[in-house]
């Protein structure tokens, strides 16, 4: 959680990656190439600086990148999911 921040902030993000994958490390988008914890696609993954990956801990580490760079926090991204059903 301190990679987090605050309670509040990881409840986001568990509200997130849950609607996302349900925190399943292998989550496959049958229909792109969204996979993983964050349901992240290839193009999203490079972006990040770590390679895809099956390893849940990883995908943590580069989810969290990611939001910080796109969305600044958790919260900054769940409420982006909530108003467009993305993030």
């Amino acid at each position: 959680m301190s990679k987090v921040g605050s309670a509040s902030e990881f409840s986001c993000l568990e509200n997130l990656w849950g609607k996302e994958s349900g925190w399943n490390p292998n989550a496959q988008n049958p229909t792109s190439t969204a996979y993983g914890i964050a349901q992240f696609l290839d193009s999203t993954w490079a972006g990040t600086g770590i390679a895809k990956t099956s390893d849940g801990y990883r995908q943590i580490d580069a989810g969290l990148i990611y939001i910080e760079k796109a969305y600044g926090s958790p919260c900054g991204a769940w409420a982006k999911s909530q108003s467009s059903g993305w993030y």
